[in-house]
C-alpha cells in the first residue's frame, strides 16, 4: 500500500474509533435527557469528548505514526472535516434540529463545539509533541553556594 494512502487509512481507523465513543456518549445523552438536552449537559460533553480525542490520539500515537508536525496537523484537521460531515450527514438522516446545532457552535449562546473541533484540530499535533519532545523543563538555576559566587 502507498505511504500516502497507509496514512490516511491509519487516520481514518482512529478517527471511527473517536466518532464512535462520541457516537455512543450522544446516545447516552439522549436516552437519560430525551430531545432537550440543557445547554450545561452539551457543554459538558464537548470537554468530555476533548478528553476522548487527546486520549485516543495518545493511545494511538504509535499506529499513527506521525512523523512531523505537519502531518499531525494534517490527521487534525482531516479529523475535523470528517466530524462535520458526519455530523451533517447524520443529522440529516435524523431529523436534526439545525438551530440547536447551530446554538452548540455559537459561543454568545453557550455552545462549545467550536471549541471542541479546534481542540480535534490540534490533538495530534499536542500529542506528537509531548511523545516527542516531553514536557518542558524550568530553567535550572543555581544549585550550590559556589555556583553562585563563580564568576561566567
Amino acid at each position: 500500500m502507498p505511504a500516502f494512502l497507509a496514512f490516511l487509512v491509519r487516520t481514518l481507523v482512529v478517527w471511527a474509533l473517536f466518532i464512535l465513543v462520541e457516537t455512543a456518549q450522544g446516545a447516552l445523552r439522549r436516552a437519560i435527557y430525551g430531545v432537550d438536552v440543557p445547554m450545561l449537559v452539551r457543554q459538558l460533553s464537548v470537554g468530555s469528548g476533548v478528553l476522548v480525542i487527546v486520549g485516543l490520539a495518545w493511545l494511538c500515537s504509535g499506529f499513527l505514526r506521525l512523523r512531523s508536525q505537519a502531518a499531525a496537523l494534517g490527521v487534525g484537521l482531516i479529523w475535523v472535516a470528517l466530524t462535520l460531515l458526519f455530523e451533517a450527514v447524520v443529522g440529516g438522516l435524523t431529523g436534526a434540529d439545525w438551530a440547536v446545532a447551530a446554538a452548540d457552535y455559537d459561543p454568545r449562546r453557550g455552545g462549545l463545539m467550536g471549541l471542541g473541533l479546534v481542540a480535534v484540530a490540534i490533538a495530534p499535533w499536542v500529542v506528537q509533541r509531548l511523545r516527542d519532545h516531553g514536557p518542558v523543563d524550568p530553567p535550572q538555576g543555581p544549585r550550590s553556594a559556589d555556583e553562585l559566587q563563580s564568576p561566567r
